[in-house]
């Protein structure tokens, strides 16, 4: 289910009295709580270019579960930090970004993988190599950027940390020696609406509570529903499967 139901509450939100845009309100609140931490450390005497916010960029597809868009990292008190694996950097990098990053920001975390299922440690080919990868981020305002899974044994990301093209990136880039930037097409992922995604959720949850009431068994689509509760929390979840799901369930509860 959505999360952020308490905040809401403390903000003095209800069934009663729900927020206009409850994802906006979510994304407020996480913005408002990383601002809170920032300049607790500010305050208490650490200079602004040494505390940093950790985001995910959050796809839009996801706001159910993300409500980390690239600018809730920014503040008066911080420099903003990313997650960012293979070419999400181009989430972050936009025109309309550049004015907010003009101070610097971090990737928090990333390899130039693509990011396949954090929680097993998989991991897509990359379409950039490691040159590409750190040369456009630095090149883009880049402050730091944190490689992630070097420990890892018999993981993608850990064997891309390892691999010899890494090492020699690497190298190139401690000895101050230009990286080489590949062009390379980026390829947005499919989007859909958040607002007609929980529209959909909602009527598909109706149309279950109706099948079962009827004395319907949830025996005929709970597979469906499993498989689509697993992609919606996941973080590599697939938004054209999400809707093939519903569908799929809507089909058998609403015969």
């Amino acid at each position: 289910p959505p999360i952020g139901y308490c905040s809401l509450h403390h903000r003095g939100f209800s069934a009663s009295n729900p927020p206009l845009d409850r994802d906006e309100e979510l994304n407020d609140i996480v913005h408002d709580h990383a601002e809170h931490w920032a300049k607790s450390l500010y305050e208490a005497g650490i200079p602004k270019s040494k505390i940093f916010t950790h985001f995910a960029t959050g796809d839009p597809d996801f706001m159910e579960t993300i409500h980390g868009g690239a600018r809730n990292a920014v503040n008066d008190y911080s420099r903003p930090g990313y997650t960012l694996y293979g070419d999400t950097f181009h989430l972050i990098t936009t025109e309309d970004m550049q004015p907010l990053l003009k101070d610097g920001w971090i990737n928090a975390e990333g390899t130039n993988k693509l990011l396949g299922n954090i929680f097993d440690s998989s991991g897509s080919d990359s379409p950039l190599t490691w040159e590409t990868y750190l040369g456009y981020q630095f090149e883009n305002g880049a402050y730091m950027v944190n490689l992630f899974g070097w420990q890892g044994v018999d993981s993608a990301f850990g064997d891309s940390l390892r691999e010899p093209s890494a090492t020699l990136a690497f190298q190139k880039f401690l000895r101050g020696e230009h990286l080489d930037i590949q062009e390379f097409l980026y390829e947005p992922p499919a989007t859909v609406d958040p607002t007609v995604l929980q529209e959909r959720l909602r009527s598909m949850g109706e149309s279950i509570q109706q099948y079962l009431s009827s004395g319907g068994s949830s025996s005929s689509f709970q597979h469906l529903l499993t498989e689509l509760q697993e992609q919606m929390q996941s973080q590599s979840g697939d938004m054209d499967r999400i809707l093939e799901l519903i569908d799929q369930i809507e089909e058998i509860v609403g015969q």
